[in-house]
């Protein structure tokens, strides 16, 4: 069952997060073709964190920390897949960061993004109920995405 459901490959995001978690996932279940690492500056994370929190409770300190953590596991993650990933900073605007994605997919997988990719509606019917994306037949293609 599971075989069949991942014939045409699969997203897989946030993940591995420690460095155990690369080598299972590797040594269990499956090749990876492409890791897209996302990263931008650490104040720039801070930013990013204090305006979704809208003010209210933040504790940079506490964002800081997790950061640095989260850098420090991601790091080691990458690692297992070096000759895989493509790094991607992220602190231009959505539009030139989608450009570099596309650029990463066909540069490592030859493959073209039609756009738009998806919107909203693609995924989302009612709020908190989510159905799988419909793809075109793309081949076999596994790709993990990791970001902080």
């Amino acid at each position: 069952m599971l075989h069949s459901r991942t014939d045409k490959g699969f997203v897989i995001t946030n993940f591995p997060r420690t460095p155990r978690q690369a080598d299972l996932f590797v040594k269990a279940l499956f090749r990876v073709d492409l890791a897209l690492y996302f990263y931008t500056d650490t104040n720039s994370l801070v930013e990013r964190a204090k305006q979704r929190a809208g003010g209210e409770n933040f504790d940079e300190a506490n964002v800081r920390r997790e950061i640095a953590y989260a850098n420090r596991d991601i790091k080691g993650c990458l690692g297992k897949y070096s000759e895989k990933v493509e790094n991607i900073n992220t602190s231009g605007q959505p539009e030139e960061v989608f450009e570099k994605v596309e650029q990463a997919f066909s540069k490592r997988l030859n493959l073209t993004i039609q756009r738009p990719i998806c919107t909203e509606s693609d995924y989302v019917r009612n709020p908190g109920e989510t159905k799988a994306f419909d793809q075109p037949e793309t081949g076999t293609r596994n790709y993990m995405i990791s970001s902080y």
